[in-house]
């Protein structure tokens, strides 16, 4: 599963709304939008803070 749809799912479960995240983390909105529909690969910094505020672990890399 690619980075983007574990966002999207951890962001659904966590009840949140791009906006939300996006401040929590300190991005743009539109950045999570690009990231969750595969238009934008998030630096590793991003990656974690996402994993931080979403409660959650991503695997990068590993098979499905």
């Amino acid at each position: 599963m690619d980075i983007g749809t574990q966002v999207l799912i951890a962001r659904r479960k966590k009840k949140m709304t791009q906006k939300e995240v996006a401040e929590k983390v300190g991005i743009y909105p539109e950045a999570i939008s690009q990231i969750e529909t595969g238009k934008n690969y998030p630096r590793v910094n991003t990656i974690k803070k996402l994993a931080e505020v979403l409660e959650t672990v991503f695997v990068i890399g590993g098979e499905e």
